[in-house]
């Protein structure tokens, strides 16, 4: 139980940017800071570890991630890669129920939009629109590649003042994905995620 809480408490400070990329992250002093002793510490760093969230470095502690600019340069074509063709086959397959709840997740995605909470209904989101195609493997892929991307980008409030692009691009590939054109959908998503790696790479450039 102890290492279920130190893990969720450490994902979230990492993915809300309490703990910035490349925040050094020491066995004895989180042991302090939640009162437990290293054990549940070191589980938790090696569970975090195999998420990508951060290094551990033997003899050396943990370090959270922190990508260079061609590296998220990369992480972003990577997920344009899989994230377009996961909605193709997504859409071939996506029946009724599904797509209810593609737009119940896109109304709680719009409600959520701006808060600290969005990553998280921005990414249940995003998944839903997949989850029709079966891809679990590209799918977890997929989470693993945006949460190295939420890392960075919760280091920028300022990316904030895009939300009524973000959310008027998702009313967009909603439509094209109840219309069944994937060709369409997969362009719209496409610029989707270019736009939001642009934002970022601009932002961090400054």
């Amino acid at each position: 139980m102890q290492s279920t809480f130190v893990l969720d408490k450490l994902r979230q400070e990492i993915l809300n940017g309490a703990m910035p990329p490349g925040t050094v992250l020491l066995q004895s002093q989180i042991a302090k800071q939640f009162d437990v002793s290293r054990i549940p510490v070191r589980d938790a760093l090696a569970v975090l570890a195999a998420e990508k969230l951060v290094v551990v470095t033997p003899n050396h502690g943990a370090q959270v991630v922190k990508l260079a600019l061609e590296e998220l340069n990369e992480v972003y074509d990577l997920r344009i890669m899989l994230e377009t063709h996961c909605i193709k086959a997504a859409i071939a397959q996506a029946n009724a129920k599904e797509i209810d709840t593609i737009q119940y997740n896109l109304k709680i995605s719009s409600v959520e939009a701006g808060r600290d909470g969005w990553a998280e209904s921005d990414w249940n989101f995003h998944k839903s629109l997949y989850a029709p195609s079966n891809k679990t493997h590209h799918i977890r892929v997929i989470r693993e590649l945006r949460q190295l991307c939420q890392i960075h980008v919760s280091q920028y409030q300022n990316l904030r003042i895009q939300t009524d692009l973000w959310l008027s691009q998702h009313e967009e590939i909603v439509l094209a994905y109840q219309g069944k054109d994937a060709h369409k959908c997969s362009l719209l998503l496409k610029t989707h995620l270019t736009d939001a790696k642009d934002v970022l790479i601009k932002t961090v450039q400054n």
